[in-house]
């Protein structure tokens, strides 16, 4: 039975469904489909997610659960091959949210059934009301099959305003609107002593500059936690700097030189939020322009958060102008370090109660959700 994609409210509750692709396993976007899958539910919606691939099964668990390599949503597992049972799901949603437009055209994708194509088919029999979440700034060269759906692409929300310009681009008819990182804020601000420690969660090898990053331990005047794993650290782990400065807990070495940072592997969500609670900063060593929970999450609890000017400076750029963000580029961040550590601990707190008021107004998981709810049933109108 088809449910009532013509609800003209959201207010009451809906079936609400989330389709996760393979790649949704790593980095933000599981993040983000954890964050706006509680808002839905706190605003009292009906939320499952729905996760799919071309291969016959797959583990799944009635619980978040954190792997050494990866966070598996809880999820109920419906393959490709079953696309008439898929389809039938998702049909029976009031809404069906796309967390990620597509699998990405890898070599292992394209070589799969269907030369990779079988995803297309839920576009081509997803019938009832859905929205595609955009967290891609150049679909064209990542992601470029995507035109071959978008005349069934008629809703875009963008993770965040830089990919607006990117959705526009993609042909066909739609709307589109952008949303603030939906997240969890805590109760009150985190006014406590930190530790002179700076943590850096961020995922992607080039896009986080991970390798540049590297190159400037040696010069740090404090330490570096790294929490990630995939790809980040199976390339990281062949360069000498890595195994000079860096202790490795997730293999169980230590650094050969001097200990400049620890990497401490894939944890779960709570243990990386402890740690930024417990730090006096974290830090990003990215430039395109990007703003990631790498960015947002410092400002929640409390550590101030080191930003490449080139990403504060880009016009599309959401993050506040606030004490708690703080400019470096590729030459000063020791220099951004060091004068961190002298900040008198009463300033900082202000900027900590600034920082949470900002998150607590924009960043909230119930607004965010709200937020979407009412562009996919009422607003047709683009975000600036």
């Amino acid at each position: 039975m088809k449910a009532n994609h013509d609800r003209n409210t959201v207010e009451s509750e809906m079936k609400i469904k989330i389709l996760n692709w393979n790649l949704n396993h790593l980095g933000g976007i599981v993040t983000w489909v954890i964050n706006i899958r509680e808002g839905l539910r706190e605003l009292g919606h009906d939320v499952r997610i729905i996760h799919t691939s071309e291969q016959l099964r797959m583990k799944t668990y009635d619980h978040d659960y954190t792997k050494k390599e990866s966070i598996i949503l809880a999820c109920e597992f419906i393959s490709l091959q079953e696309m008439n049972k898929l389809c039938d799901e998702l049909n029976s949603s009031d809404l069906v949210i796309i967390a990620h437009p597509s699998p990405h055209p890898t070599k292992a994708q394209l070589n799969r059934i269907g030369d990779g194509r079988l995803w297309q088919q839920v576009y081509h029999n997803l019938e009832a009301k859905k929205v595609v979440i955009f967290h891609d700034n150049n679909w064209e060269t990542t992601n470029s099959w995507l035109q071959e759906v978008s005349q069934h692409i008629d809703c875009i929300c963008c993770g965040q305003a830089l990919f607006v310009e990117s959705a526009l681009r993609l042909p066909g008819n739609k709307k589109v609107s952008w949303l603030y990182h939906p997240a969890k804020i805590p109760d009150q601000p985190c006014i406590k002593k930190r530790e002179p420690i700076c943590v850096s969660g961020a995922q992607w090898i080039r896009w986080k500059r991970y390798k540049e990053l590297l190159t400037v331990l040696p010069n740090l005047p404090m330490k570096i936690y790294f929490y990630n794993i995939g790809i980040t650290y199976f390339n990281l782990r062949y360069t000498n700097i890595f195994w000079n400065y860096v202790t490795d807990h997730y293999d169980n070495k230590k650094a050969k030189i001097e200990e400049k940072a620890i990497f401490h592997g894939n944890v779960p969500h709570e243990i990386f939020y402890a740690a930024l609670q417990n730090s006096l900063c974290s830090v990003d060593f990215s430039r395109r322009g990007y703003v990631n929970y790498t960015h947002w999450e410092p400002l929640i609890y409390g550590a101030v958060s080191l930003v490449h000017e080139d990403t504060l400076y880009n016009k599309r750029c959401k993050l506040p102008k606030i004490d708690l963000v703080k400019l470096f580029n590729d030459e000063t961040l020791d220099d951004a370090m060091s004068e961190l550590l002298r900040e008198d601990e009463s300033k900082l707190n202000r900027a900590r109660i600034e920082a949470w008021e900002f998150c607590r107004d924009n960043l909230n998981r119930k607004t965010v959700a709200a937020e979407l709810l009412n562009f996919v049933f009422t607003n047709p109108k683009i975000r600036g």
